[in-house]
């Protein structure tokens, strides 16, 4: 006769999410694609060079992905949705900064600047993060974005993220008194990818107060605060 402490043990058992070998795989095979184009970008993409960075055979590429084009496809999706909550985190930062307690009243200078400093130095943040721990979704992306030889459904889900992050641009440009707050989401959003972009390829950029002083310029403008 079965315990009670054994029943519910093997009742947990049962109930436990599994991971499928094949999920695994998966999952093994898209981060090794990534790291790949990390080093050499999409053009460096094979089934023989994704195989030896993950370790397997090659011919499991092929079998869990329809081709080189799929394989990107999803390397995309996946990229993006690891990085997700990141950028969830900064935003919940953006609107609390922008709360009428902690913004206070924005006809006030010393407010503007108080509060240009704070969203500029969220940016930085930002940015060095995703250049640190994803450099390999942003070489992705901007080959997405701006490769003409991309496939064009890998192209199509690029400008889709894009255009979801310049909403909320949008909206962060209207609360911040923009005049033009779809155009200045759009060029702060274009300054915000370009930074991201060129940090990886040169990390000493957000070390060098190049990165705070361009986005902070960019606030300014938005938020008007001329110089003194």
């Amino acid at each position: 006769m079965t315990s009670p402490a054994a029943a519910r043990k093997r009742q947990q058992r049962a109930t436990r999410p599994k991971h499928s070998r094949g999920e695994q795989a998966r999952q093994l095979i898209l981060e090794a694609t990534l790291r790949v184009i990390a080093r050499g970008g999409h053009r460096s993409i094979t089934h023989r060079a994704v195989a030896a960075e993950a370790g397997i055979n090659f011919s499991l590429v092929n079998y869990y992905f329809r081709g080189l084009d799929d394989l990107l496809l999803q390397a995309f999706e996946h990229v993006t949705e690891r990085g997700r909550p990141a950028i969830e985190s900064t935003w919940q930062e953006v609107w609390a900064s922008l709360a009428p307690s902690q913004r206070g009243d924005l006809r006030r200078r010393d407010r503007r600047e108080s509060l240009c400093r704070r969203l500029t130095d969220i940016a930085v943040r930002y940015v060095s993060h995703q250049s640190r721990e994803y450099p390999e979704g942003l070489v992705l992306e901007m080959t997405a974005l701006y490769d003409t030889n991309i496939n064009p459904r890998l192209r199509e889900l690029a400008h889709r993220y894009r255009a979801d992050l310049a909403e909320r641009f949008q909206t962060l440009c209207e609360q911040l008194g923009s005049r033009q707050p779809a155009l200045d989401g759009q060029m702060l959003l274009g300054t915000l990818q370009r930074l991201e972009y060129e940090s990886v390829s040169n990390p000493a950029l957000i070390e060098s107060g190049t990165l705070a002083e361009q986005l902070h310029r960019q606030f300014a403008w938005i938020i008007n605060l001329p110089d003194r």
